[in-house]
């Protein structure tokens, strides 16, 4: 089987993307769902004090002006804007989050799988398997070591055949 080309993050077979996405779900999902939970917790917290802080600095400034009723409508658009464009961030911020937890979870536990592969074969016999794994996978090093075994084993099968 060929080496899978890579660019990047992204595998080029989406077959391999899929059958590794399905391996362990919760496992890949647990850590952008606690990063997502704490980023949310993080933008209510900061809303709640955004909130409480501006409301009162408003209230004074609505009861110190001399025209309160433009005050009032000048403090709610430019709040209006205020929120529009923290939303907007929040929700940039949330979704890159998840999306950079996803691919790094997604890249650590994908190796697992032409792992089994490898080790079935070594166990039936099959010396000439090798772990191929995109470029920039976590467990690069270790593919590398157990291509090694594979074709230590493999001489230490011809030595003991000859």
């Amino acid at each position: 089987m060929a080496s899978t080309p890579s660019r990047g993050f992204f595998t080029l077979n989406p077959r391999r993307k899929a059958k590794n996405m399905l391996l362990q779900p919760g496992l890949q999902l647990r850590l952008p769902v606690y990063m997502l939970l704490l980023t949310l917790a993080l933008l209510g917290l900061l809303a709640a004090h955004t909130y409480e802080v501006y409301g009162r600095l408003f209230a004074l400034a609505i009861a110190e002006s001399n025209q309160p009723e433009w005050f009032r409508r000048t403090l709610d658009a430019q709040t209006g804007d205020f929120a529009l464009v923290w939303g907007a961030l929040g929700l940039t911020y949330t979704l890159a989050v998840l999306t950079v937890c996803i691919v790094y979870v997604h890249r650590m536990v994908g190796p697992i799988v032409p792992f089994r592969r490898h080790i079935e074969a070594l166990k039936n016999g099959d010396f000439s398997s090798r772990v191929k794994l995109r470029r920039g996978d976590a467990f690069e090093d270790v593919a590398s070591d157990l291509n090694e075994l594979a074709e230590l084993l493999a001489e230490q099968e011809k030595r003991e055949a000859s």
